[in-house]
C-alpha cells in the first residue's frame, strides 16, 4: 500500500508558478478526497499488473503523478503543453521515470517503443483528446489496462444502459467497463462545464491483428454514420455491393429493417468483417 503523506516533492523555488490551465484540462487537486479515491482505484490496477509500466498522459501540474512516481522508473508521463513540461520537472521528482514532452495521441503508434514494453494507462485524459486516445490506443496498444478520468457524457456511453454509439460498442468489444464513481465538477480546478466519471477497463482477450482491427473501426463508422437508419442502409451508403449485401441477408437470414443493438452488434460484425477481409483480399467482386 502506498502511503500518501510519503510522497516526495520538490520544493517549489520563488520563481515557480504554476502554468494556466487550459479550458480543455482541468487539474484534481491532490489533497481532495476524490483524488485519493482516484489514486487508489490507480493502485488497484497496477497491482492486477505488476510486471507493467505505467503511462499517465496528460500529467498536467502533476497532482497524480507525485503518487505515481512511488512506482519509481515504471512511469512514463507525456505532457503536451511546454509550460506544464517545464513546471513538472521543476516540481517533481522524477528520478529515473519518464517526463516527455510531445502529444500523446500522435504518438501511439510508437507509445510502446517509448515506454519499452506494455503498460497500463492511467490518467485524467485532456477533455478535447480524451475519447480519440482510447479509440485509437486499441489499435496500436491492444491489451492495455485503463484507469481514467473522463467527461461523464462520454463515458457512459460505455454502458449497456445507453443508446449504442460507435464508442460505447468500440470500447466493450476490446475492454470489460466499469464507471467507478462520478466526479463533480467542483472538485477540478479550474471549475469544468462537465461532470467526470473514473472509468475502468480491464482488456478481452481477442485474436484480432493490427489490420483486422482497423477493418473492424472502418466497419463500425459505417454502421453508425446515419444512427438513425438500418444496418442495410448504413452499409449501402459506405459502398456495400447490393449483391453482396443480398447474400449476406439470405445466408444469415437477417430482418430487411436490421439494426444494431447491444445485444447483436458484435454478432453481425463477426459476419460483416469477414466479408470485409474476403473482399480486400479479392476472393469477392
Amino acid at each position: 500500500m502506498i502511503h500518501l503523506e510519503n510522497v516526495k516533492r520538490r520544493r517549489i523555488s520563488k520563481d515557480s508558478t504554476s502554468p494556466s490551465s487550459k479550458k480543455i484540462w482541468s487539474k484534481l487537486p491532490s489533497q481532495s478526497r476524490y483524488a485519493k479515491k482516484v489514486f487508489h482505484s490507480f493502485e488497484s490496477i497496477i497491482q492486477l499488473y505488476p510486471n507493467r509500466s505505467i503511462l499517465e498522459i496528460g500529467p498536467g501540474e502533476g497532482d497524480l503523478s507525485q503518487y505515481l512516481l512511488e512506482y519509481g522508473s515504471k512511469l512514463t508521463m507525456i505532457e503536451i503543453d511546454r509550460s506544464k513540461y517545464e513546471y513538472l520537472q521543476n516540481t517533481l521528482e522524477i528520478g529515473k521515470s519518464k517526463l516527455i514532452l510531445g502529444d500523446a495521441y500522435k504518438d501511439l503508434k510508437r507509445i510502446r517503443s517509448i515506454i519499452n514494453g506494455d503498460f497500463v494507462l492511467v490518467s485524467n485524459l485532456p477533455f478535447n483528446v480524451g475519447s480519440r486516445i482510447l479509440v485509437d490506443l486499441v489499435l496500436f496498444c491492444p491489451f492495455t489496462p485503463i484507469v481514467v478520468v473522463l467527461q461523464k457524457e462520454v463515458a457512459k456511453k460505455c454502458l449497456l444502459s445507453s443508446d449504442l454509439t460507435f464508442f460505447g460498442a468500440w470500447m466493450n468489444l476490446f475492454w470489460d467497463i466499469q464507471i467507478k464513481f462520478d466526479i463533480s465538477r467542483g472538485n477540478f480546478i479550474p471549475v469544468p462545464k462537465v461532470v467526470s466519471s473514473l472509468l475502468q477497463g480491464i482488456p478481452k482477450e481477442t485474436l484480432w491483428n493490427i489490420d483486422e482491427r482497423l477493418m473492424v473501426k472502418e466497419i463500425l463508422k459505417s454502421l453508425f454514420a446515419m444512427p438513425n437508419k438500418t444496418v442495410w442502409n448504413n452499409l449501402k451508403k459506405a459502398g456495400w455491393d447490393k449483391e453482396l449485401l443480398e447474400t449476406i441477408w439470405k445466408k444469415e437470414s437477417f430482418e430487411p429493417n436490421l439494426r444494431l443493438t447491444w445485444h447483436n452488434y458484435e454478432s453481425i460484425l463477426i459476419i460483416l468483417l469477414e466479408n470485409y477481409k474476403r473482399i480486400n483480399l479479392g476472393l469477392l467482386q
